[in-house]
């Protein structure tokens, strides 16, 4: 069965879900093999100097660094996201939700 012929046998749901699925995967495995990185920060936070670390201010670990970046994918995919800056603003440490311990 061909890649096209299975597509089209799939329905809406699945295709969906397939499509979706890939982005917030490999996002969130990209973020976090930056921030568990020497750089500490993807190419953007890189270039904009933001640098993710621990409540000590160290580098987020590398068993870490996925939690926080899947928690991270899931509050922005059910809109929770701008609510984490207001607690990035409103919050002394700079802490967003996904940064919460």
């Amino acid at each position: 069965m061909t890649p096209e012929v299975l597509w089209g046998a799939v329905g809406i749901p699945a295709r969906l879900l397939a499509v979706l699925t890939y982005p917030v995967f490999w996002g969130a495995f990209y973020l976090a093999l930056f921030e568990a990185s020497r750089w500490q920060a993807s190419v953007g936070k890189r270039l904009l100097d933001v640098h993710g670390t621990d409540a000590a201010g160290r580098r987020v670990s590398i068993a870490r660094s996925p939690c926080r970046s899947f928690s991270k994918c899931h509050f922005n995919g059910f809109y929770v996201g701008a609510l984490s800056m207001f607690t990035i603003a409103l919050d002394p440490q700079r802490q967003a939700l996904h940064d919460t311990e």
